[in-house]
């Protein structure tokens, strides 16, 4: 009996991750707005086997799961699109836009 709880969990678990998009969390940077940098690290983490796409870039996982990628500062307002694509084909999308502010 506890065998066929066992498989059941196992089989609807499966079933839920099959389903379900990939989640992505962006850890760094914790600001938007930057004054003099000319560039930013954006890192986050990601479910394995996910592709993660940053401005139609492609941001590799490392073996703790976790990617990082440099986004240049080249306008006032600079929109960053993550794509994360997971194994099952589903997609989670997030877009933020980060400032360069001026000098004056």
């Amino acid at each position: 009996m506890l065998i066929v709880l066992f498989f059941g969990a196992f089989f609807s678990y499966q079933i839920y991750l099959f389903s379900v998009p990939p989640k992505v969390t962006i850890l760094e940077p914790q600001k938007t707005t930057f004054r003099r940098e000319k560039k930013f690290t954006l890192k986050g983490t990601a479910h394995k086997e996910t592709v993660i796409l940053v401005n139609g870039r492609q941001a590799f996982l490392d073996d703790k799961n976790m990617f990082q990628i440099d986004i240049p500062l080249t306008e006032k307002e600079n929109k960053v699109v993550i794509v994360a694509t997971g194994a099952n084909g589903k997609k989670t999308t997030i877009e933020k836009i980060y400032t360069k502010t001026v000098d004056n």
